[in-house]
């Protein structure tokens, strides 16, 4: 959906999507906009529960053993950013040779996120259920 009429294009968009092995992801993307609702992305197995926090990326896990909370230093953008070059600059300087994730997984998202956009100009609606 378009947040504001003056947007471009339409800056919210969420999908699910669903994998041979019977998963099922809820994902909801947003841009151009002032604020962001929570983020998180939880994971539940038969021998627990995890939850990653999208603002911190804190993970907790719950399992019978109880509950166990790792936090990371530091803000998430500035760390994501230095990881991502760090791995570049191993590229570049020869002391890693294949890139990972790598092509054929670019690929893929790249696909699956233009199957979303496809579905969603195919449909009226304005939220995804």
């Amino acid at each position: 959906m378009q947040t504001d009429r003056e947007s471009p294009a339409p800056n919210l968009i969420g999908a699910r999507l669903a994998y041979p092995d019977d998963t099922t992801a809820l994902v909801e993307f947003g841009w151009l906009t002032a604020a962001q609702p929570a983020t998180e992305l939880s994971i539940l197995g038969p021998l627990g529960y995890v939850v990653l926090d999208g603002d911190t990326f804190d993970l907790t896990l719950q399992t019978a053993d109880g509950v166990e909370t790792v936090e990371f230093p530091g803000e998430r953008v500035p760390r994501c950013f230095d990881r991502q070059l760090d791995a570049f600059v191993d590229l570049v300087e020869g002391r890693r040779h294949t890139p990972e994730p790598g092509l054929a997984a670019g690929r893929a998202a790249l696909a699956v996120a233009e199957d979303v956009v496809r579905c969603a100009s195919l449909r009226k609606e304005t939220s995804w259920t």
